[in-house]
């Protein structure tokens, strides 16, 4: 029998299939981290001035000139979360409306504030369609419900 060689990504974690990372050009090595990590990873990068308007748009909201959120907290939720909506699953796309929304789990009306483990990936759909209502209610009512993704947000939450 034929067995698949796999390797775990150093970014993720996970084990995947060979085919599932780069090759090095000239030595032909396999990369460290899979390409879907290596992808999110080059979004974020590229979006940089869409996050720091994000930043300053929070810091007018909570009228908190010390807010700290870095990119590198952001790039840790798209990793996290693989890149896609962490309610839907859908994956950021290249258009501007399939571009991911930052979303707060617990909602700045309700005292959540803007810090790491209280923003998720949201694609548009969900983060307008959820409001201010709490995520976990609104996510269980929702036709796209997975117990997988709500023990990943769980995760993520409570990874403080």
């Amino acid at each position: 029998m034929f067995k698949i060689p796999t390797k775990i990504c150093s970014c993720c974690g996970i084990e995947k299939p060979i085919s599932e990372f780069y090759r090095e050009a000239y030595t032909d090595l396999v990369a460290n981290q899979c390409k879907v990590c290596i992808g999110v990873k080059r979004k974020v990068d590229r979006a940089k001035a869409r996050h720091g308007k994000f930043v300053s748009t929070e810091r007018r909201r909570a009228m908190d000139w010390e807010l700290e959120y870095p990119l590198a907290d952001w790039k840790a939720a798209m990793l996290h979360f693989g890149g896609a909506c962490a309610y839907c699953g859908t994956v950021e796309g290249r258009a501007k409306d399939k571009k991911m929304d930052r979303d707060h789990l617990k909602p700045m009306s309700k005292g959540g504030k803007t810090e790491k483990h209280n923003i998720v990936p949201a694609c548009k759909a969900c983060n307008r369609g959820r409001g201010n209502k709490d995520w976990i209610e609104w996510f269980r009512k929702q036709p796209f419900y997975t117990v997988e993704r709500e023990e990943r947000i769980k995760r993520w939450e409570e990874a403080k």
